[in-house]
């Protein structure tokens, strides 16, 4: 079979955010003065955020000297993040991996100098069954 068309080449990681709609984790690494060295240091993991705020350390989401794809991330490696901080995947019942609790809802986004993961940070909101536990949130109790 012979095709007659190019395949695309990967483009930067701040390229490749404001394209996929991260654009707050793109802010959140402008604000740490880190988009050259991001989209120019070969060999990186990035566990992108799809709910980054102010407080987000881009730093503990990237991992140097790794191209961390999918069947890289075994349960129960430990990645040390460029802040220090451990980054742990695991894997749930159900075969979706997590890093740090954090499911990975989209793996193997390729970037120039290494691949994204696109991880949903959102903490599940807690359930309400009565009204008093209206007042515990509230520590009110």
């Amino acid at each position: 079979m012979v095709y007659n068309r190019y395949f695309s080449l990967p483009y930067a990681l701040s390229e490749t955010l404001c394209d996929k709609g991260l654009t707050a984790f793109f802010e959140a690494i402008k604000r740490e003065n880190l988009v050259d060295k991001l989209d120019d240091c070969p060999g990186i993991t990035v566990f992108a955020p799809l709910n980054s705020g102010q407080d987000c350390d881009v730093k503990a989401r990237v991992v140097f000297d790794f191209v961390g794809y999918s069947p890289d991330l075994v349960p129960g490696t430990s990645l040390e993040a460029a802040s220090g901080t451990n980054l742990t995947i695991s894997k749930d019942s159900d075969g979706i991996l997590s890093v740090n609790g954090e499911k990975i809802v989209k793996s193997d986004v390729l970037v120039k100098n290494g691949v994204v993961h696109f991880v949903d940070n959102v903490s599940p909101s807690p359930t309400i069954s009565h009204v008093g536990d209206i007042y515990s949130l509230k520590g009110q109790h």
